[in-house]
């Protein structure tokens, strides 16, 4: 909710403290003007939500009221609703005698505050700020949730209290809400005031180009718009300033995160980092503490992060066309950096793969084996999980075993931007299919009719109850073991030394219904932290398509004049045979009279 400057707004309707040179500002835990909602229990009653204010900053100002919204139209709330202030939560809700100063207004409309009494200055340990709101009549979906809310976990964020319930509610920690409502405070504040605080262990680039990530936060009573900052990383010293794309809203705790030009030196390793906002829109900084330090790495490069995105789906679904949407326009935006896996669940395209993860319900999406929101969110979740700094990159390479293109062989080079001594990391590989139809498939489909923005949706909101025709990709046919002790990486891992995995996928191994056309494959590999119980993926890649994959040449080369003096035998995985096996395919490796090898794949039916 776009809110415009509240001291103007308070001063128009005579509302602020008689304190001379005082200001008055906003505190609020919806620092970011995230897009609100309505929140209750549907029920007629009392409901009564309170906030934490409790800043070292803000010790010895004074709260004169509390500034909320109630979500419109229908239904029926009582016009008159109360604001208080309490040292403590009593177990049997707002109560006139833990009050240490409280108002209540008349007024109808949706916008409501409620100056107190009396100002209440705020101690060392803080205090509750809220608000009582009386819903009478459940004429309407908004007055069954009469709480303004916004997504978040921040403690003290929001709780809340009903008669019906009897007790107060934690909903920051137990539903991930936070209340919009502003508590107006009163005091001497500085007009431009800008923390900083830098991201520690983040990788930054050695030389003349680099840049570091930081937050900045306004604790002044104006919109930032530019900041003024000093940088000194391991003796190099910059000076730079940084214009905001959007001004930075004059609400105490309002923050923003900005990627800081610098310089640095050209050799790697960790170093500390220290960084200082010394002017804002031109002004000198008040900021209490304008700097901040934190050791960072250094590193010649820094490595492309491309989340694994794992769905879970299903024909039978109805709401699976959601992830189907989600993966379809992952892959039109961002081509082979979006990296996914679509595992389906009881119908035709369930194959033998292990699933990594275990959803309670379809449809369901895991991004570095982290379960989202929802297939809805899978996109805006990706886009959070990739901008974020990995210390591994991992790159991949596609080839046919031999002409006759019935065995893949897949390789990836990993490497490690620190030291580890002590990892527990593997790669595992997984053949995809792409471009997969069949006649008698159909998805059930609950959008049918529906408004839904972007691309593919019209296969759904024009479709019937169930969609046919489609093509499905990002279909797993054959994986290595989920935990992967033949491709693990060592356990001390030495930075910037490339380490090199192979795996081999026989085409007859996988479930030949879904293997449609050789050409659509693809391989995706993933860097997986075998001592996490979900096996996360640090970071994971996409081969390109089978049908550009060259031929090995370690295959099916003539041995010449030379003749064979010994011969081996081995899986398709690099595992020593004792003879060649009857049935299955191995790898023959002959070793010849003039010291040469030559290597070809024996297929027995």
């Amino acid at each position: 909710m776009a809110r415009s400057h509240i001291f103007t707004t308070l001063l128009a309707v005579g509302l602020t403290a008689g304190v001379a040179g005082a200001e008055t500002i906003s505190y609020s835990y919806n620092v970011a003007d995230s897009e609100a909602s309505g929140y209750g229990y549907a029920t007629t009653e009392t409901y009564s939500a309170a906030i934490r204010v409790s800043n070292p900053l803000l010790v010895g100002k004074r709260i004169v009221g509390v500034r909320f919204r109630v979500p419109e139209s229908g239904g029926s709330i009582n016009p008159t609703v109360s604001g208080w202030v309490m040292s403590s939560l009593p177990a049997d809700g707002p109560t006139e005698a833990a009050m240490k100063s409280s108002g209540s207004v008349t007024a109808e409309g949706t916008e409501f505050y409620v100056p107190f009494e009396s100002a209440v200055e705020i101690p060392p340990e803080g205090v509750y700020a809220g608000y009582s709101v009386t819903v009478e009549t459940l004429a309407s979906v908004a007055r069954r949730y009469p709480l303004e809310i916004v997504n978040g976990d921040t403690e003290g964020g929001l709780y809340i209290y009903t008669p019906s319930r009897g007790k107060w509610t934690d909903a920051a920690a137990v539903s991930e809400k936070l209340s919009t409502m502003e508590v107006m405070i009163e005091g001497d504040f500085p007009s431009e005031a800008v923390a900083i605080s830098l991201a520690g262990e983040q990788l930054v680039l050695t030389g003349e180009e680099a840049s570091v990530n930081a937050r900045i936060t306004n604790y002044g009573t104006s919109a930032v718009t530019a900041i003024a900052y000093k940088t000194s990383i391991s003796g190099e010293e910059y000076s730079g300033e940084y214009n905001l794309t959007e001004p930075l809203a004059a609400r105490f705790g309002a923050y923003t995160d900005v990627t800081l030009r610098t310089k640095t030196p050209e050799t790697p390793g960790d170093v500390l980092a220290t960084i200082e906002v010394d002017g804002v829109n031109g002004e000198l900084n008040e900021a209490y503490e304008p700097t901040s330090s934190a050791n960072v790495t250094l590193t010649p490069v820094i490595p492309l992060n491309r989340p694994l995105v794992e769905e879970y789906t299903g024909l039978w679904c109805g709401s699976c066309p959601a992830g189907y949407v989600a993966l379809e326009q992952g892959n039109l935006y961002y081509g082979s950096d979006f990296v996914a896996i679509a595992y389906h669940v009881n119908d035709a395209l369930q194959t033998g793969v292990t699933q990594p993860s275990h959803p309670n319900g379809l449809p369901a999406v895991y991004i570095n084996r982290e379960k989202t929101a929802g297939p809805t969110e899978t996109l805006e979740r990706w886009a959070e999980a990739r901008a974020k700094q990995v210390a591994a990159d991992i790159d991949i390479t596609l080839e046919w075993a031999d002409s006759k293109r019935q065995a893949l062989i897949a390789t990836s080079k990993t490497t490690f931007i620190r030291d580890i001594s002590a990892a527990h990391y593997a790669v595992v590989f997984t053949l995809v299919a792409d471009k997969l139809t069949d006649r008698s498939w159909g998805q059930a489909n609950y959008f049918s009719g529906q408004q839904n923005s972007g691309p593919f949706w019209d296969l759904f909101s024009k479709g019937g109850g169930y969609v046919y025709g489609l093509e499905f990709n990002n279909v797993p046919l054959l994986a290595s073991a989920m935990n992967d002790g033949e491709n693990a990486l060592p356990t001390s891992i030495e930075a910037f030394r490339a380490y090199t995995h192979t795996h081999t996928f026989t085409l007859s191994d996988a479930q030949q219904n879904l293997l449609q056309n050789s050409g659509n494959l693809k391989v995706v590999a993933a860097i997986v932290d075998t001592s996490s119980p979900r096996l996360e993926t640090l970071n994971s890649v996409c081969s390109g398509s089978s049908s550009a994959a060259s031929v090995s040449q370690s295959v099916d080369e003539v041995a010449g004049e030379a003749k064979i003096v010994a011969v081996r035998y081995y899986s398709l995985q690099g595992q020593l045979l004792p003879e060649a096996p009857q049935r299955g395919n191995c790898i023959e490796v002959s070793e010849m009279s003039d010291g040469s090898i030559a290597s070809k794949i024996i297929m027995a039916r």
